[in-house]
């Protein structure tokens, strides 16, 4: 904070300062209450301070009002514990950045705004990160929203940012998460596991030959459709034994192609080869196992 404690170093400076930055228009001086307030840890007083600042008639075209504003929330942000509060102390934080810039002709302040929306925008991510880590089936879609806002605000500060990376990085952890959720509760949470499936629909839209993306694809539908077969009770009638084991078949059928791109993304993974064997005996071609089989027996013969 350097940049800003010379600005407000004495009032003398103070006054040189900002008749040059705002082109000799008087700063409103409950502007540099509220700094000092805010330099004095008191954030709550410098929050009611430059709140009032920037409805009043001098202060509400006022740059660095704004800009001081967005430093207090953004360490109201920083120290607050409940959710609710914290998210509106970001929320007030990047809406008085954004002001900042809007009325900022000269850009004195452009450099520091921008840094702290960055950094605005990584707790937004930060914060997705963790509630997805949670495994609650009940906040889960939070994590999204949460996604949602970095990618938003980012967007704002970078119109460039290329986010392809980093969405295959958040998807294919979310698609984990929901895949651990979905493991809870098979019967009651199943819900979850289409979800995981069509996070890595997201991963191949943006990275087709994502090996992990097709390979967690494929073992998810090849794993439910195993434990449909599993769970048929021994006293089931014919009918509903036809039925699920008609729906694993699909579900086998579904996981091949998966399953084949990632062999081919990497012909020398093990897994694949032992999945690719077992769904092709669920798939009742003997043929095509073997020949997985014999790739499974090379390879070990070669790892020797």
């Amino acid at each position: 904070m350097k940049w800003l404690q010379n600005i407000l170093k004495s009032a003398v400076a103070i006054a040189v300062v900002l008749f040059s930055v705002a082109e000799a228009k008087a700063q409103p001086a409950a502007t540099i209450e509220a700094y000092q307030a805010y330099q004095q840890k008191d954030y709550s007083r410098a929050a009611s301070l430059i709140d009032a600042v920037v409805i009043s008639e001098e202060g509400k075209e006022d740059a660095m009002s704004w800009h001081i504003r967005g430093f207090v929330y953004k360490d109201l942000f920083n120290e607050e514990k409940n959710d609710a509060e914290r998210d509106a102390h970001r929320e007030k934080a990047i809406a008085s950045y954004k002001r900042s810039m809007e009325l900022d002709a000269a850009q004195a302040y452009k450099e520091n705004n921008l840094k702290s929306l960055r950094y605005l925008a990584s707790s937004y991510y930060n914060d997705a990160v963790l509630v997805m880590r949670e495994l609650n089936p009940r906040t889960i879609d939070r994590s999204e929203e949460l996604y949602a806002a970095y990618k938003d605000l980012q967007r704002a500060v970078d119109p460039s940012f290329n986010f392809a990376e980093r969405d295959v990085t958040y998807y294919k952890a979310l698609a984990t998460s929901n895949r651990k959720i979905y493991e809870q509760d098979r019967s009651n949470l199943k819900d979850f596991l289409f979800r995981a499936l069509d996070n890595y629909k997201v991963v191949l839209e943006i990275d087709p030959e994502n090996y992990g993306a097709n390979y967690n694809t494929a073992i998810n539908l090849y794993n439910e459709g195993a434990f449909g077969i599993e769970q048929i009770d021994a006293d089931a009638q014919i009918p509903t034994i036809v039925k699920v084991q008609a729906e694993s078949v699909e579900l086998f059928r579904e996981a091949l192609p998966y399953m084949l791109k990632a062999h081919e993304l990497n012909p020398e993974r093990r897994e694949t080869l032992i999945a690719l064997r077992g769904i092709y005996l669920s798939l009742n071609n003997n043929e095509e196992a073997n020949k997985y089989r014999e790739l499974l027996k090379d390879t070990q013969q070669t790892n020797k």
